[in-house]
C-alpha cells in the first residue's frame, strides 16, 4: 500500500514540476522560518559569560509599591538592585 503511495506521489512530481518546486520551496522556508524563531527565542533567555545570573539580578515591583531605595528604573518599569 505505501509503495504505491510512493509511485503516485513521484508521478505527480514529474508531472507538475513548477507546482511541486513551488510547493517544497514553500515547505522548506517555512520549516526554516520556524527554526529561526525557536532559536532566537532560546537565545534571548541564555545565561552567557557577560550575563550570569542575570535573572537573580532583576527585581520587579508591583504598580502599586514603591520602595524608597536608591535603585536604578528601566523604562520597562523594572529596578536594578
Amino acid at each position: 500500500m505505501y509503495r504505491i503511495y510512493f509511485k503516485q506521489s513521484l508521478l505527480m512530481l514529474k508531472q507538475n514540476k513548477f507546482i511541486s518546486a513551488i510547493a517544497i520551496i514553500g515547505t522548506a522556508l517555512a520549516i526554516m522560518m520556524i527554526m529561526t524563531i525557536i532559536v532566537a527565542d532560546e537565545i534571548k533567555g541564555i545565561s552567557s559569560t557577560p550575563e550570569i545570573n542575570r535573572g537573580a539580578n532583576l527585581t520587579y515591583q508591583l504598580p502599586g509599591k514603591k520602595k524608597r531605595h536608591d535603585k536604578k528604573q528601566l523604562a520597562s518599569g523594572h529596578s536594578i538592585v
